[in-house]
C-alpha cells in the first residue's frame, strides 16, 4: 500500500486548477497513487538487470523490479500504460527507458499513443540512445477517464524495455468551468 502524506491547506482568492503529473510504471511501487501499473502481454521479464532504469524506490520491497524487458519479435508482446485522468486537457507524454545490455537494445521500438476520440499516433524510439532520462513523445488532447493509453510492442530487432510513462498536463480543459468547492468551515488561524 502506498503512503500518502499531506500537511497543508491552501486558501486562494480565485480558483486555479492544478493537475499533478501521472506516472504509470511497470510495477505498483513507481506508479502514482490511484493509478494502475502497466499491463503486460507475452513473455516480459521483470528484473533489475542493466542500468539507467527509472526508480522511485524509497524502502526495500519484495518483488521490486525497476523495469521489464523482452526480446524483439512480431509485436505480439505488449506493455500497456493506461492513465485514469480526472481532468481532460493537453498532456505531454514522456517515456523513460534504461538498458539491459547496451549493445543489444532495439533501435526502433514502436510506441502507439491512443488519445482524444480514439485517434492514434505511432512513434518509434531508439532504446539504444537517450537512456536514463525523460524523452517526449509529443502533446495530445486527452479526455477524462481510462480512454487513453500508450502501448509498447516488441515489433523490433533487439531487446525492448518497458519502464515508465509520464503524463504531464500542459493546459486546455482541466475543469476550469467546474464549480469551485465550498470554502472550509471550522478552521481556526493562530498567529
Amino acid at each position: 500500500n502506498p503512503l500518502i502524506w499531506g500537511d497543508a491547506i491552501f486558501l486562494l482568492k480565485q480558483s486555479k486548477p492544478v493537475v499533478a503529473d501521472i506516472m504509470i510504471d511497470n510495477g505498483a511501487y513507481g506508479t502514482t497513487p490511484a493509478q494502475e501499473p502497466a499491463k503486460f502481454v507475452g513473455a516480459w521479464q521483470h528484473a533489475d538487470v542493466g542500468s539507467e532504469f527509472y526508480s522511485q524506490k524509497e524502502r526495500p520491497s519484495e518483488g521490486w523490479y525497476p523495469h521489464a524487458y523482452t526480446t524483439g519479435g512480431d509485436g505480439s508482446q505488449t506493455a500497456t500504460f493506461t492513465p485514469n485522468l480526472a481532468a481532460a486537457g493537453n498532456y505531454e507524454v514522456f517515456e523513460w527507458h534504461g538498458y539491459v545490455d547496451r549493445s543489444q537494445m532495439a533501435a526502433s521500438v514502436p510506441y502507439t499513443i491512443t488519445y482524444g476520440n480514439g485517434q492514434t499516433v505511432a512513434k518509434n524510439v531508439n532504446q539504444g540512445t537517450n537512456q536514463g532520462r525523460w524523452n517526449s513523445l509529443g502533446t495530445y488532447a486527452f479526455p477524462t477517464g481510462r480512454l487513453s493509453k500508450v502501448v509498447i510492442s516488441n515489433r523490433a530487432s533487439g531487446i525492448v524495455v518497458a519502464d515508465v510513462i509520464s503524463f504531464v498536463h500542459r493546459g486546455g480543459d482541466s475543469g476550469q468551468n467546474d464549480p469551485p468547492p465550498a470554502p472550509p468551515t471550522g478552521l481556526k488561524v493562530n498567529n
